[in-house]
């Protein structure tokens, strides 16, 4: 019986801690030929974590998994454009390098180009 309660608290307090997390869309960008979609949305864990803003990425066949392209400390204020069906571009005016967790280039057919801090300001 011990076990068994031991292992019901146990699975409860994992739920609780890992599944407070709010993840809330902010906008979504559809390529020029609309079969690959960016997502930009924030994260948040609670008052003992930073947020997260990030962008996703997603073909618009249904057997495709969505994958987190870039991710940045914060909720953070991001530009996101499609150059073409295979270039996406990313700027971050207040996006620092430390803060930066994930900055993929390249995901399938896309390449991904940044424009971050001083860059983005001069429009680079």
């Amino acid at each position: 019986m011990f076990i068994k309660l031991t292992t019901l608290f146990l699975t409860g307090s994992m739920l609780f801690l890992f599944g407070c997390c709010g993840e809330e869309t902010l906008e979504r960008f559809e390529s020029l030929d609309k079969s690959m979609l960016a997502t930009v949305s924030v994260r948040d864990c609670g008052a003992t974590t930073s947020e997260y803003t990030g962008v996703s990425l997603k073909s618009r066949h249904f057997w495709s998994q969505e994958e987190t392209i870039f991710s940045t400390k914060y909720d953070t204020r991001l530009e996101v454009r499609w150059n073409s069906n295979s270039e996406l571009i990313i700027s971050c005016r207040g996006c620092k390098q430390e803060e930066i967790r994930i900055q993929k280039t390249k995901l399938g057919s896309v390449n991904i180009a940044y424009s971050l801090g001083v860059a983005a300001l001069k429009g680079e």
